[in-house]
């Protein structure tokens, strides 16, 4: 073989060690990488207490991808969720007709009755709403709150059992403002009012608080044939709170 370098390197270690056997011993102290494999870091603990809540944080946030200065927040907030009512428990769940107002979106149309319960959580914050047909005819529409099973560690010191709040406020939208009444099939039949419910800025008398949702109700405005479906929710004070960003969601079709 002609013509061919060759040329040892040495990776790592004392360069200035001239000596192989005393260049090995220092290759330990100074190692230099040679191939790197990225794993996971949950597998570096089997058997470690709490690793499943550590994966399912790391999920979240390769999800959501929250602000790094927002990431304790978010992840107090990543508690389980349940609804209210518990299902077993609504009272006159199998009731055949339920005495409730109605509404009728054609002229042989059936009437769809309105639960007007007022459904209320406690000091746990509202996290989702949703809209159900129940009866034994599925005739009878309610509202059901998705809430927090427990309250965020971040607001006990604001939101405690203990923490005067004063009563929660109902919030609506005014029955007088037919901007807002949508009809669902027909214009001489049964409406919807889309009208927003939002919480003003403040009370009067509040100051360095916000309010939050804890309860809804939907209730129907009689107007003859053209009843208007409406919605209200309850607002809970949280003192010492501020409000960052407010925004607008929704589940798209």
């Amino acid at each position: 073989m002609q013509d061919v370098t060759i040329i040892f390197r040495r990776r790592g270690g004392d360069d200035l060690e001239q000596n192989h056997i005393r260049w090995a011993r220092t290759v330990q102290s100074s190692p230099d990488v040679i191939e790197m494999t990225f794993v996971p870091i949950t597998d570096l603990l089997v058997g470690v207490p709490g690793k499943e809540h550590l994966s399912r944080a790391i999920a979240l946030y390769l999800e959501y991808k929250p602000q790094i200065e927002e990431l304790r927040c978010f992840l107090e907030f990543q508690i389980p969720r349940i609804w209210a009512p518990v299902q077993d428990n609504i009272p006159g769940h199998q009731r055949k007709e339920p005495v409730c107002p109605s509404l009728q979106f054609s002229i042989m149309g059936q009437k769809l009755y309105v639960s007007q319960e007022q459904i209320s959580v406690g000091r746990k914050p509202v996290t989702g709403l949703r809209l159900c047909l129940e009866g034994a005819k599925q005739n009878c529409l309610r509202i059901h709150l998705q809430h927090l099973a427990s309250l965020p560690k971040i607001l006990l010191p604001y939101w405690d059992t203990h923490v005067a709040i004063g009563a929660p406020k109902w919030l609506g939208p005014e029955e007088q403002d037919s901007r807002w009444f949508e009809p669902v099939k027909w214009k001489n039949f049964s409406h919807v009012s889309s009208a927003p419910v939002e919480k003003p800025e403040t009370f009067i008398g509040d100051q360095s608080c916000v309010y939050i949702v804890t309860g809804a109700q939907l209730g129907v405005w009689d107007f003859g044939s053209r009843n208007v479906l409406y919605m209200r929710l309850l607002y809970s004070r949280l003192p010492g709170c501020t409000i960052r960003r407010s925004l607008w969601d929704y589940m798209p079709n």
